[in-house]
């Protein structure tokens, strides 16, 4: 079975270390929450009660749409402001789901190749 390409003109620079010190910081990290946004919000009430007493950093690596129920609530959960007042630091990652979907987006050949690779991913799930 043939994969489309997606041509792409991102330059991808050389691997370097990033040091990431947590000197008594508590990190939480949340992934491939795909659309399940009521485990999310279960997920973000227990941080934001743990985050209350100390240096907090909250981390989301991406995969927030497709595949389950609700990826705009999902949205809409990790875009909230509220959770800059909760934690310390608050970075929001992208993934691959993410950046297909905003890559399909327009016209021409890279969004069409974007488009047909998200949609094989379950990306009508996000479009329903």
């Amino acid at each position: 079975m043939a994969t489309a390409s997606i041509p792409c003109a991102l330059t991808v620079s050389d691997w370097r270390d990033a040091p990431f010190r947590v000197d008594g910081e508590s990190v939480f990290a949340i992934g491939d929450v795909h659309g399940c946004a009521d485990q999310l919000s279960a997920l973000l009430e227990q941080a934001t009660e743990l985050a209350a007493n100390s240096a907090t950093r909250l981390i989301f690596l991406g995969d927030l749409i497709c595949r389950g129920p609700s990826s705009l609530a999902a949205l809409a959960k990790w875009s909230a402001r509220s959770l800059d007042a909760a934690f310390d630091n608050v970075h929001r990652l992208a993934g691959n789901h993410e950046q297909l979907l905003m890559l399909s987006i327009g016209g021409g050949d890279v969004a069409e190749s974007a488009r047909s690779k998200w949609m094989t991913m379950d990306g009508d799930t996000f479009v329903k």
